[in-house]
């Protein structure tokens, strides 16, 4: 016996969600508990086909044109075609549960890198290859759009200048700021 979403018709396979007189497909399960946050177990046909109606047109999602053509880690996602990118705020980087935010490119004035204690770059590099004792507790790369700024943190640890932790997250940092360059560039062209 084959099964079928009650609402889009789809034929299901193994993932299907039940509710009183059926089956709703993933599609149509998160239309119908509003992104995963209620059930429909309980549910009749009639009460769901209402709920579907009201939501199914409900809002734009700017996430669903996004289309991911580069991933730094699990701190930006790009998509070059659109000359947008996302910072997704996965948990186990902001330790919080955040909605994604989505950024477009010609927006951002400006990309750097900032440490704590406040460090010139250039004279980092140079402690990196003397192999400095001197600690730094913070790396993060700043946006600068026109009336704020976004501070994305990569570490947040206190580590020597001269300890392989350092050295891989300072170049991860200098990695996401000449991707983020390089969109910005392909857009001034």
């Amino acid at each position: 016996m084959k099964v079928t979403c009650e609402f889009c018709r789809e034929q299901l396979k193994f993932r299907k969600f039940r509710f009183k007189d059926g089956y709703a497909c993933k599609k149509c399960y998160a239309i119908l508990t509003n992104q995963f946050k209620t059930t429909i177990r309980n549910r009749s046909k009639t009460e769901l086909y209402s709920i579907y109606a009201s939501n199914k047109n409900q809002s734009y999602d700017p996430f669903k044109e996004f289309n991911v053509t580069k991933k730094i880690g699990n701190y930006i996602l790009i998509d070059e075609d659109k000359q947008r990118f996302c910072v997704p705020n996965n948990i186990n980087v902001v330790k919080s549960s955040e909605k994604p935010e989505l950024y477009d490119i010609n927006h951002c004035h400006s990309f750097s890198i900032e440490t704590k204690p406040k460090s010139n770059l250039f004279e980092l590099e140079k402690q990196m290859k003397e192999k400095s004792s001197k600690i730094i507790n913070e790396i993060a790369v700043i946006f600068e759009f026109e009336n704020q700024l976004r501070k994305i943190i990569i570490l947040n640890n206190s580590v020597r200048i001269s300890s392989f932790a350092f050295k891989k997250t300072f170049d991860f940092a200098k990695k996401i700021k000449k991707e983020l360059d390089d969109l910005k560039n392909l857009t001034c062209k």
